[in-house]
């Protein structure tokens, strides 16, 4: 079975790339939209170029970061339009945030800005799901579950968010990858790698606040 292994590393500059190995892309559909999960997506009501976020507050957002998830994620599978925020340039942490209700704000990193090792592999029916043919139009993300203490607070890296940034239609991978578990710590013991900032500007699916305010 065709598989896409998609790794990020960091270079000297914190800039992430990724890498492909054994790697032969299913055919895809040519024009027009996949027909990802039919009958399960609804519309977005409405485009607009201000959300609302009970986090954040107002803001603006290009129609290219508006990200479907037809299936939604685990918990919220009733909505399926998001994208995803950045407060600065600089921060490690993002933001899944929900345009279809305010209040909902998912906190999600780089897994490779904490555990530089972490790789996952695509079958070949996830890739056409995705309509991913290239490694290159990939961005994965993991959520994270922040408690009082930074240092309690874990990182789901057995079920990843894969987005494909150019078609703009995203899914979390249940379980994908075996190796790692819902609750992995986020932040290790005083020998640990110290989290980096990796860039996402090359991403049009993320939006810096900081930018936009």
């Amino acid at each position: 079975m065709d598989r896409l292994s998609a790794s990020l590393v960091s270079d000297s500059n914190a800039i992430g790339r990724r890498s492909i190995k054994g790697f032969a892309p299913p055919p895809l559909n040519s024009g027009g939209p996949l027909p990802i999960l039919a009958g399960e997506r609804k519309p977005l009501d409405r485009l607009m170029p201000t959300y609302k976020s009970t986090r954040f507050g107002r803001f603006e957002i290009a129609e290219d970061a508006i990200l479907e998830f037809p299936a939604g994620v685990a918990g919220l599978t009733h909505l399926n339009w998001f994208t995803v925020l950045k407060r600065r340039s600089d921060s490690v942490f993002l933001w899944l945030q929900s345009l279809e209700e305010a209040a909902i704000a998912l906190p999600i990193v780089l897994p490779w800005a904490f555990h530089w090792e972490y790789e996952i592999e695509l079958v070949d029916g996830d890739m056409r799901t995705l309509g991913v043919s290239s490694a290159d139009q990939v961005s994965i993300y993991c959520l994270v579950d922040i408690n009082d203490e930074m240092r309690s607070a874990t990182v789901d890296l057995s079920s990843p968010i894969v987005i494909n940034h150019e078609r703009r239609i995203a899914r979390q991978l249940i379980k994908i990858a075996r190796a790692y578990s819902s609750c992995e710590p986020l932040v290790g013991g005083e020998s640990a790698i110290t989290p980096v900032s990796m860039r996402e500007e090359d991403t049009s699916t993320v939006t810096i606040l900081d930018r936009a305010a």
